[in-house]
Protein backbone atom coordinates (compact mmCIF):
# COMPACT_ATOMS: atom_id res chain seq x y z
CA UNK A 1 0.00 0.00 0.00
CA UNK A 2 1.01 3.20 -0.89
CA UNK A 3 1.24 5.89 1.31
CA UNK A 4 2.41 9.54 0.52
CA UNK A 5 3.35 11.72 3.45
CA UNK A 6 4.72 15.37 3.69
CA UNK A 7 3.96 18.05 6.28
CA UNK A 8 2.95 15.18 8.54
CA UNK A 9 -0.42 14.64 6.03
CA UNK A 10 -1.02 10.68 5.02
CA UNK A 11 -2.92 9.75 1.75
CA UNK A 12 -4.83 6.66 1.60
CA UNK A 13 -5.44 4.83 -1.67
CA UNK A 14 -8.36 3.18 -3.44
CA UNK A 15 -8.81 -0.24 -1.65
CA UNK A 16 -6.78 -2.91 -3.09
CA UNK A 17 -7.97 -6.39 -3.49
CA UNK A 18 -7.44 -8.48 -0.22
CA UNK A 19 -5.33 -11.47 -1.23
CA UNK A 20 -7.44 -14.97 -1.16
CA UNK A 21 -5.17 -16.55 1.16
CA UNK A 22 -5.78 -13.71 3.88
CA UNK A 23 -9.52 -15.16 4.51
CA UNK A 24 -10.88 -13.94 7.69
CA UNK A 25 -7.14 -13.55 8.97
CA UNK A 26 -6.74 -10.20 10.98
CA UNK A 27 -4.40 -7.87 10.13
CA UNK A 28 -1.49 -6.86 12.36
CA UNK A 29 -2.15 -4.97 15.58
CA UNK A 30 -0.94 -1.25 14.56
CA UNK A 31 -1.31 2.04 16.54
CA UNK A 32 -4.42 3.11 15.89
CA UNK A 33 -3.73 6.38 18.29
CA UNK A 34 -1.29 7.66 16.35
CA UNK A 35 -1.78 12.07 16.07
CA UNK A 36 -2.72 12.83 12.41
CA UNK A 37 -3.19 16.69 11.14
CA UNK A 38 -6.80 15.42 8.66
CA UNK A 39 -9.81 13.98 8.95
CA UNK A 40 -9.66 10.77 6.28
CA UNK A 41 -12.79 9.05 6.96
CA UNK A 42 -15.87 10.18 7.97
CA UNK A 43 -18.24 7.34 9.27
CA UNK A 44 -21.92 7.65 8.71
CA UNK A 45 -23.86 5.60 10.81
CA UNK A 46 -27.57 3.84 10.43
CA UNK A 47 -29.33 0.63 9.34
CA UNK A 48 -29.36 -0.72 5.66
CA UNK A 49 -32.97 -2.03 4.61
CA UNK A 50 -35.07 0.79 2.76
CA UNK A 51 -37.45 0.10 6.25
CA UNK A 52 -34.69 2.22 7.75
CA UNK A 53 -34.12 5.28 4.90
CA UNK A 54 -34.94 8.74 6.45
CA UNK A 55 -35.67 8.07 10.32
CA UNK A 56 -33.88 9.84 12.71
CA UNK A 57 -31.31 6.90 13.53
CA UNK A 58 -30.16 6.94 9.86
CA UNK A 59 -29.11 10.66 9.93
CA UNK A 60 -25.68 9.15 9.69
CA UNK A 61 -26.36 7.63 6.35
CA UNK A 62 -28.45 10.70 5.33
CA UNK A 63 -25.83 13.04 5.53
CA UNK A 64 -23.37 11.31 3.51
CA UNK A 65 -25.41 10.46 0.98
CA UNK A 66 -26.00 14.53 0.46
CA UNK A 67 -22.24 14.91 0.88
CA UNK A 68 -21.80 12.52 -1.98
CA UNK A 69 -24.37 13.73 -4.11
CA UNK A 70 -22.62 17.45 -3.33
CA UNK A 71 -18.90 16.64 -4.39
CA UNK A 72 -20.37 14.37 -7.72
CA UNK A 73 -19.51 10.72 -6.05
CA UNK A 74 -21.51 7.53 -5.66
CA UNK A 75 -21.68 5.27 -2.65
CA UNK A 76 -21.03 1.20 -3.82
CA UNK A 77 -20.62 -1.64 -2.03
CA UNK A 78 -17.76 -3.23 -1.01
CA UNK A 79 -18.32 -7.16 0.52
CA UNK A 80 -14.28 -7.26 2.32
CA UNK A 81 -15.71 -3.87 4.28
CA UNK A 82 -19.06 -5.31 5.02
CA UNK A 83 -19.69 -1.33 3.68
CA UNK A 84 -20.85 1.17 1.19
CA UNK A 85 -17.86 3.56 0.48
CA UNK A 86 -17.55 6.93 -1.89
CA UNK A 87 -14.59 9.31 -1.95
CA UNK A 88 -14.44 12.70 -2.61
CA UNK A 89 -11.07 13.32 -4.93
CA UNK A 90 -8.60 16.08 -3.01
CA UNK A 91 -8.36 19.52 -4.05
CA UNK A 92 -6.72 22.64 -3.85
CA UNK A 93 -7.78 23.41 -0.51
CA UNK A 94 -8.02 19.78 1.03
CA UNK A 95 -4.80 17.40 0.53
CA UNK A 96 -5.79 14.41 0.65
CA UNK A 97 -8.85 12.49 -0.74
CA UNK A 98 -12.01 11.90 1.90
CA UNK A 99 -13.17 8.80 1.91
CA UNK A 100 -16.90 8.03 3.43
CA UNK A 101 -18.04 5.01 4.68
CA UNK A 102 -21.52 3.10 5.48
CA UNK A 103 -21.12 0.16 7.63
CA UNK A 104 -23.81 -2.70 6.58
CA UNK A 105 -23.70 -4.34 9.40
CA UNK A 106 -26.67 -2.81 11.24
CA UNK A 107 -26.07 -0.44 13.87
CA UNK A 108 -25.04 -2.19 16.84
CA UNK A 109 -21.85 -3.93 14.44
CA UNK A 110 -20.47 -0.93 13.30
CA UNK A 111 -17.20 -0.98 14.56
CA UNK A 112 -16.34 -4.58 12.67
CA UNK A 113 -16.73 -2.45 9.64
CA UNK A 114 -14.57 0.39 10.63
CA UNK A 115 -12.36 -1.25 12.39
CA UNK A 116 -11.48 -3.52 9.33
CA UNK A 117 -11.12 -0.75 6.92
CA UNK A 118 -8.98 1.56 8.69
CA UNK A 119 -6.72 -1.18 10.19
CA UNK A 120 -5.97 -2.34 6.33
CA UNK A 121 -4.80 1.22 5.91
CA UNK A 122 -3.58 1.83 9.30
CA UNK A 123 -5.54 4.81 10.13
CA UNK A 124 -5.67 6.29 13.46
CA UNK A 125 -8.31 6.39 15.39
CA UNK A 126 -8.01 10.60 15.29
CA UNK A 127 -8.12 10.09 11.39
CA UNK A 128 -11.67 9.21 11.54
CA UNK A 129 -14.87 10.88 12.50
CA UNK A 130 -18.49 9.70 13.07
CA UNK A 131 -21.11 11.19 12.56
CA UNK A 132 -24.26 9.89 14.52
CA UNK A 133 -27.86 10.67 15.91
CA UNK A 134 -28.54 11.65 19.13
CA UNK A 135 -31.66 12.19 21.30
CA UNK A 136 -30.43 14.32 23.63
CA UNK A 137 -30.05 17.08 21.45
CA UNK A 138 -32.36 19.69 20.07
CA UNK A 139 -33.77 18.97 16.23
CA UNK A 140 -30.87 19.79 14.16
CA UNK A 141 -28.44 21.20 16.59
CA UNK A 142 -24.60 19.59 15.40
CA UNK A 143 -22.08 18.92 18.25
CA UNK A 144 -18.49 18.00 17.23
CA UNK A 145 -16.63 16.34 20.10
CA UNK A 146 -12.78 15.27 19.61
CA UNK A 147 -13.77 11.88 22.48
CA UNK A 148 -15.84 10.79 25.04
CA UNK A 149 -17.88 8.15 26.10
CA UNK A 150 -20.92 6.23 23.47
CA UNK A 151 -23.85 7.86 25.56
CA UNK A 152 -26.05 4.68 24.47
CA UNK A 153 -25.29 5.27 20.82
CA UNK A 154 -24.55 1.35 20.26
CA UNK A 155 -23.33 2.23 16.82
CA UNK A 156 -20.79 4.20 18.22
CA UNK A 157 -20.17 2.17 21.30
CA UNK A 158 -19.07 -0.80 18.89
CA UNK A 159 -16.54 1.77 17.18
CA UNK A 160 -15.00 2.81 20.54
CA UNK A 161 -14.98 -1.12 21.05
CA UNK A 162 -12.90 -2.21 18.27
CA UNK A 163 -10.86 1.20 18.49
CA UNK A 164 -9.96 0.25 22.13
CA UNK A 165 -9.99 3.79 22.88
CA UNK A 166 -12.56 7.09 23.36
CA UNK A 167 -10.41 9.44 21.51
CA UNK A 168 -12.55 9.06 18.21
CA UNK A 169 -13.84 12.38 17.15
CA UNK A 170 -17.50 12.16 16.90
CA UNK A 171 -20.31 14.99 15.00
CA UNK A 172 -23.78 14.76 16.88
CA UNK A 173 -26.18 15.32 15.49
CA UNK A 174 -29.51 16.34 17.35
CA UNK A 175 -33.28 14.49 16.29
CA UNK A 176 -34.80 15.20 19.18
CA UNK A 177 -38.90 16.93 18.90
CA UNK A 178 -40.87 19.22 20.35
CA UNK A 179 -41.42 16.43 22.31
CA UNK A 180 -41.23 16.75 26.10
CA UNK A 181 -38.14 14.58 27.57
CA UNK A 182 -39.81 12.94 29.72
CA UNK A 183 -42.10 11.64 26.76
CA UNK A 184 -38.89 9.85 25.20
CA UNK A 185 -38.84 7.07 27.75
CA UNK A 186 -36.29 4.30 28.13
CA UNK A 187 -39.98 2.69 26.62
CA UNK A 188 -40.30 4.29 23.35
CA UNK A 189 -37.13 5.42 22.36
CA UNK A 190 -35.97 2.26 20.28
CA UNK A 191 -39.60 3.55 18.46
CA UNK A 192 -38.94 6.78 18.38
CA UNK A 193 -35.45 6.86 17.09
CA UNK A 194 -36.51 4.89 14.66
CA UNK A 195 -39.35 6.94 13.34
CA UNK A 196 -39.19 9.22 10.31
CA UNK A 197 -39.41 12.92 10.77
CA UNK A 198 -42.73 14.23 10.16
CA UNK A 199 -43.97 16.67 7.48
CA UNK A 200 -43.48 19.51 9.84
CA UNK A 201 -39.96 19.33 10.67
CA UNK A 202 -38.89 18.45 7.23
CA UNK A 203 -37.70 21.78 6.44
CA UNK A 204 -35.68 22.11 9.88
CA UNK A 205 -34.60 19.03 8.77
CA UNK A 206 -33.47 19.98 5.15
CA UNK A 207 -32.63 23.30 5.91
CA UNK A 208 -29.66 21.64 8.69
CA UNK A 209 -28.22 18.94 6.29
CA UNK A 210 -26.68 21.94 4.44
CA UNK A 211 -25.29 23.36 7.80
CA UNK A 212 -23.79 19.96 7.84
CA UNK A 213 -22.09 19.38 4.41
CA UNK A 214 -20.82 22.90 5.25
CA UNK A 215 -19.17 22.02 8.79
CA UNK A 216 -17.99 18.44 7.34
CA UNK A 217 -15.99 20.43 4.35
CA UNK A 218 -14.92 22.87 6.85
CA UNK A 219 -13.85 20.09 8.76
CA UNK A 220 -11.61 18.52 5.95
CA UNK A 221 -9.97 21.78 5.32
CA UNK A 222 -9.23 23.95 8.92
CA UNK A 223 -9.09 20.50 10.67
CA UNK A 224 -11.08 19.45 13.98
CA UNK A 225 -10.03 21.96 16.57
CA UNK A 226 -10.79 25.07 14.44
CA UNK A 227 -14.39 23.54 13.63
CA UNK A 228 -15.18 22.10 17.48
CA UNK A 229 -14.08 26.46 18.11
CA UNK A 230 -16.03 27.36 15.89
CA UNK A 231 -19.43 25.30 14.98
CA UNK A 232 -20.25 24.60 18.75
CA UNK A 233 -20.08 28.33 19.38
CA UNK A 234 -23.32 29.18 21.49
CA UNK A 235 -23.69 32.41 19.13
CA UNK A 236 -23.55 30.62 16.12
CA UNK A 237 -26.80 31.48 14.61
CA UNK A 238 -28.68 30.21 11.47
CA UNK A 239 -31.57 31.80 9.86
CA UNK A 240 -33.49 28.55 9.84
CA UNK A 241 -37.32 27.50 8.69
CA UNK A 242 -39.86 27.64 12.03
CA UNK A 243 -41.40 23.64 12.12
CA UNK A 244 -44.43 24.33 9.92
CA UNK A 245 -43.00 26.81 8.07
CA UNK A 246 -44.15 26.04 4.35
CA UNK A 247 -40.50 25.97 2.86
CA UNK A 248 -39.91 23.97 -0.59
CA UNK A 249 -37.95 20.56 0.48
CA UNK A 250 -34.76 20.22 -1.22
CA UNK A 251 -34.15 16.31 -2.43
CA UNK A 252 -31.10 15.53 -0.04
CA UNK A 253 -31.35 11.78 -0.34
CA UNK A 254 -33.96 10.62 2.52
CA UNK A 255 -34.46 13.61 4.84
CA UNK A 256 -32.00 15.56 6.84
CA UNK A 257 -31.30 18.15 10.11
CA UNK A 258 -31.52 21.52 11.20
CA UNK A 259 -28.53 23.68 13.30
CA UNK A 260 -30.65 25.46 15.80
CA UNK A 261 -28.95 27.94 18.08
CA UNK A 262 -29.24 27.88 21.93
CA UNK A 263 -31.28 30.84 23.96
Amino acid sequence: MERKNGNHQACITDPPELPSYLGNVARPSIDLNKAPSQTRLIVGLGNPGKEYNGTRHNIGFTILDALAKRHGSKFSFEAKWNAEVAKIPATSTSACDLHLMKPMTFMNLSGTAVSAYVRFFHLSALETLVVLDDVALPLGKLRFRAEGSAGGQRGLESILTHFSTQEVPRLRIGVGSSMEKKEISSNNLSHYVLSRFSQEELPQVDASITHALDALEYLHREGLDRTMNFYNSKNLCLSLPDIGENVTHRDHASSSITSSCEP
